[in-house]
């Protein structure tokens, strides 16, 4: 689950107004054109002058590993393993992979119940939270505030609504931009035009050992 906490509103006329001190512009019904030029040639300074500040519910500490990897331009804080009692219940994501599989599910889901317990007995034996939550798995779902400014969220889209991008991502990211589209018109547009993986975004494909077929693999000539 996403809730938007906080977002720029109208992000094009914002950016706009700010690149228009470049060119003594001062008409506001020139910032959107202004905006919408600077994105299309690439200038991506400017876009980092919206952002937005979403909270992140039920999904995996692994997903969350892997949007840790986008540092530039973000900021946030998670649930801490150190001060909340997951042994008392965990939730987790199990994969359509496992769930789909009767047996594999009893395995996922057997294991799932002995990690609980494990922790529960280790808590009796006077443990700490902040250590017997050592074992909680990849898959436990965890909580998080992200703040994001609009060029990195553009690069964030490039790469993890990538067909080849781990599918829990995707789905996080196929959340994401269902609700941003639904802010204002200039989110709508935005998330049409520049929310897409990056082989959209280039019109090819430039992962050669991992291709899709949706764009053509970049030559090398």
């Amino acid at each position: 689950m996403i809730r938007i906490i906080d977002y720029t509103k109208n992000p094009l006329s914002h950016i706009g107004g700010i690149s228009g001190v470049c060119y003594g512009q001062t008409n506001a019904k020139r910032f959107r054109k202004i905006a919408e030029r600077c994105l299309e040639e690439g200038h991506g300074r400017v876009s980092e002058f919206a952002d937005i500040t979403i909270e992140i519910d039920g999904y995996s500490a692994k997903m969350i590993r892997e949007l840790y990897t986008h540092i530039i331009g973000t900021s946030r804080v998670q649930s801490s393993t150190r001060y909340i009692d997951y042994s008392k219940q965990f939730g987790y994501i199990t994969p359509k992979t496992i769930s789909k599989d009767e047996e594999a599910l009893k395995i996922w889901e057997d294991t799932m119940s002995t990690i609980n317990n494990s922790m529960k007995n280790l808590k009796e034996l006077g443990i700490p939270v902040e250590d017997l939550t050592n074992i909680l798995p990849l898959a436990y779902t965890t909580k998080m505030v992200l703040k994001i400014n609009l060029r990195a969220l553009i690069h964030m889209f490039h790469v993890r609504a990538c067909t080849c991008a781990y599918w829990e991502y995707r789905d996080f990211m196929k959340e994401l931009k269902s609700i941003l589209s639904s802010l204002d018109e200039e989110w709508e547009f935005l998330s049409k035009n520049y929310f897409v993986p990056k082989c959209i975004a280039n019109g090819f494909c430039d992962e050669k050992t991992r291709n899709c077929g949706i764009r053509p693999i970049k030559s090398s000539n």
